[in-house]
C-alpha cells in the first residue's frame, strides 16, 4: 500500500487534488470575507438557470424567482447579511426541489458563500 502525497497551492481556501500524481493550483480568486466573488456568482447563475429550466414544476415560482433576485442582490453587495442569504438558499431549495439538480446546486452556492464569509 502507497500513501499519497497532498500537495495544495493557494490559501486555506484554495482547491485540493488527491492521488497518484494529482496537483491542484488556484490563482487569484474571489476576496475572501465578501460573498461577490466570482464562483459564488456563477453558482447562483447556474441555480437559476436549473429553476427556469424546471418552472413548471414549482408550485411556487414567483416566490421561487423572487428569491434568485433578492440572492444575487445580496451576494453583490459589498456586505451581504449571512442570515439573509442564508435564508433565500434554504427557500429555493425547499421550494424549488422538485426540479432536477436544483437542491444540490442550492448546497454549492451556500457553501461558497460559507468559505467567503467566514
Amino acid at each position: 500500500m502507497r500513501d499519497h502525497d497532498l500537495h495544495i497551492t493557494g490559501d486555506v481556501n484554495g482547491a485540493l487534488a488527491m492521488g497518484t500524481g494529482a496537483t491542484a493550483n488556484q490563482y487569484g480568486g474571489p476576496i475572501v470575507g465578501s460573498a461577490h466573488g466570482p464562483d459564488v456568482l456563477a453558482a447562483v447563475a447556474h441555480l437559476r438557470r436549473l429553476v427556469e429550466a424546471g418552472i413548471g414544476q414549482v408550485p411556487q415560482a414567483p416566490l421561487v424567482r423572487r428569491d434568485l433576485d433578492e440572492l444575487e442582490a445580496e451576494v453583490r453587495r459589498a456586505d451581504p447579511d449571512p442570515e439573509k442569504l442564508e435564508g433565500y438558499v434554504d427557500r429555493i431549495r425547499r421550494r424549488a426541489a422538485s426540479v432536477g439538480g436544483v437542491t444540490a446546486a442550492a448546497g454549492s452556492v451556500w457553501a461558497l458563500i460559507e468559505q467567503l464569509i467566514a
